[in-house]
């Protein structure tokens, strides 16, 4: 009887924890995987290869959707551009020689 239980809860284990997500690139590829996490800019996945569990990531940027508890979500990644810096002071470019680099309580 403890033997059948055994086997049963090892059974149960196993299917929960098959990969069920499934993640569509831009490119057409799906990645069969477990999604663990979703923030702004990643998508954070779980996924078997070699009967080891390999936790990575993706950009949102090269993801077209994505399935997570069988629903289906359309990404909408808008990278946000930075905008352009001016430096606080005027940079003017001076040609140094070698020999100024040198301090004279160096020689």
């Amino acid at each position: 009887m403890k033997t059948l239980l055994t086997l049963s809860l090892m059974m149960v284990m196993v299917l929960s924890m098959q990969a069920q997500d499934k993640i569509i690139k831009k490119d057409g590829t799906k990645i069969t995987c477990k999604i663990t996490a979703i923030d702004e800019s990643r998508i954070y996945f779980a996924f078997e290869s070699n009967s080891k569990t390999i936790n990575t990531y993706i950009l949102k940027e090269n993801v077209a959707k994505y399935k997570k508890d069988k629903v289906m979500v359309e990404v909408k990644y808008e990278e946000i551009k930075p905008e352009p810096v001016t430096p606080p002071v005027q940079i003017t470019p001076v040609e140094i020689t070698p020999e100024e680099l040198v301090e004279e309580s160096e020689i």
